[in-house]
């Protein structure tokens, strides 16, 4: 049988028609899908930073890129996030988006200045009447127990808990523990003694 060039048509149009389909189907850019992803984080409801909106994404592409399914990427891509279609990737998705968003948001509150001193005490004495139960201090004592501690934790004070305690909320590291419990205890005895 001589050679006859269009029996090869048919075959050749349904590669060429597959290779084309394939095309589509393949994985959206990874621009596309970033600029995605950021959009869906930036319209939730905790109101993140641009800044760890991008941080969070990129994680997220990091460690999700090679493993979720192509739909799942073109959802982002697309900018509808809450439409998963692959219930395989919900799971992956929700801790990866958990982790890098911990991540980013942590690294964003590093980089604040570290409060100073006096910001540090206006704070612990706003937080020092909840902490003290059975006692009601006047703001004097609040501030002789606030001096008081930071004398005994200033070297030991991590950042995180300085910028807490700036804040007013009262909260420390956990590491500090016991150190900002004795440290309560003792001062405000001495403090508040008859």
């Amino acid at each position: 049988m001589p050679f006859r060039p269009r029996h090869l048509a048919a075959p050749a149009v349904a590669l060429a028609l597959l290779a084309l389909l394939s095309g589509c189907a393949g994985e959206p850019d990874r621009a596309d899908v970033r600029a995605g992803l950021i959009k869906e984080i930036r319209d939730n409801p905790a109101e993140v930073s641009e800044q760890v909106a991008e941080e969070t994404a990129d994680c997220m592409l990091d460690r999700l890129w090679d493993t979720v399914d192509t739909s799942t990427l073109q959802v982002w891509a697309d900018g509808t996030g809450d439409e998963l279609t692959d219930m395989q990737d919900t799971i992956p998705v929700l801790e990866a988006s958990r982790e890098c968003s911990a991540e980013a948001a942590e690294a964003e509150r590093a980089a604040l200045p570290v409060p100073t001193t006096a910001e540090i005490r206006a704070g612990l004495i706003e937080s020092i009447p909840d902490s003290i139960i059975g006692a009601d201090p006047t703001e004097a004592q609040a501030g002789e127990i606030a001096d008081c501690m930071l004398e005994r934790l200033g070297d030991d004070l991590d950042d995180e808990t300085k910028r807490a305690w700036a804040e007013g909320t009262g909260k420390h590291s956990v590491s500090l523990n016991s150190a900002v419990s004795e440290a309560l205890e003792e001062c405000g005895r001495a403090t508040l003694a008859p």
